[in-house]
């Protein structure tokens, strides 16, 4: 049992990155890997400020000791693309050889006329202002700026994983902005799967949606999912867990379940060095 997405209080998590590992011990994981939100090129209180880094990397490898025999630690970040920058910090891109592996996300859109950043995930009244007023009132602009930076990122930056690949869907309650069913819309993540195939990025099961938000928002659909297998695109599975008690959220029988439904035979894991496969 692997979790590779997991935050601790370096950013927006709850607990420290050894009770974090405590409690994946506990529940019994073979390998977890921390991904810490790496810092944000925008004021934000979020992500981990570039002076804990090195603070952070140190607590990861503590833990790495520590449970060495026992459990697999890796070091990680959620590293932020910016679609309208095309790429990543420069300055976290300098972290990166320090990691074992990074998970690359969106959650910015762009930026308000102000300099304030319009956030995909942050709620459904921002999301609102975003499309408002960065996207002209046109929520199909503001899914295809999402789709196409996912590319993007994964064709320039090739991250390990690539983070909740449809994050986009978290404030559409109702279907307010955009139709999930929509052609348009399938032939965008469809797109996007295209160039994630073709740069060998991992897609992540990831839980910590559900956990937070309730079942709309398990990353990715289903149907993404389903196709992701059919390609051939590597899956792992993630809880990007926030909170020590939630840890394990959705191993027991949302991950299966998941995995059953979308027809995933095989997933991957990581051995320290290289990513493997294994089937179900």
């Amino acid at each position: 049992m692997d979790n590779y997405h997991i935050h601790s209080d370096f950013c927006d998590g709850k607990d420290s990155v050894e009770a974090m590992a405590d409690a994946a011990f506990r529940a019994g994981f073979d390998r977890i890997g921390f991904t810490s939100h790496a810092p944000l090129a925008y004021p934000d209180d979020w992500t981990m400020p570039i002076e804990r880094v090195e603070d952070y990397i140190k607590a990861v490898r503590a833990a790495e000791v520590k449970y060495a025999g026992q459990m697999s630690v890796f070091t990680g970040l959620e590293v932020d693309y910016y679609p309208w920058r095309r790429g990543i910090s420069d300055e976290v891109r300098g972290i990166l050889p320090s990691l074992d592996y990074w998970i690359g996300s969106i959650h910015c859109l762009g930026l308000f006329d102000n300099g304030e950043v319009g956030y995909v995930d942050l709620d459904a009244h921002h999301f609102e202002r975003c499309v408002d007023e960065i996207f002209g009132g046109d929520g199909r602009a503001a899914v295809t700026t999402y789709y196409r930076g996912i590319a993007e990122m994964v064709l320039h930056e090739k991250p390990d994983i690539v983070g909740h690949i449809d994050i986009i869907k978290k404030n559409n309650g109702g279907n307010r902005f955009f139709d999930p069913e929509s052609a348009w819309y399938r032939d965008l993540w469809h797109e996007a799967l295209d160039v994630v195939k073709a740069s060998g990025s991992i897609v992540e099961l990831n839980t910590g949606g559900v956990c937070r938000y309730g079942a709309r928002c398990l990353y990715p659909a289903i149907e993404i999912l389903s196709e992701a297998a059919a390609m051939g695109i590597p899956i792992t599975v993630t809880g990007d867990s926030h909170s020590a008690e939630t840890i394990g959220f959705g191993y027991d029988h949302l991950v299966p379940d998941a995995l059953n439904a979308a027809e995933v035979k095989t997933i991957v894991f990581f051995d320290g060095q290289s990513w493997q496969e294994t089937g179900l």
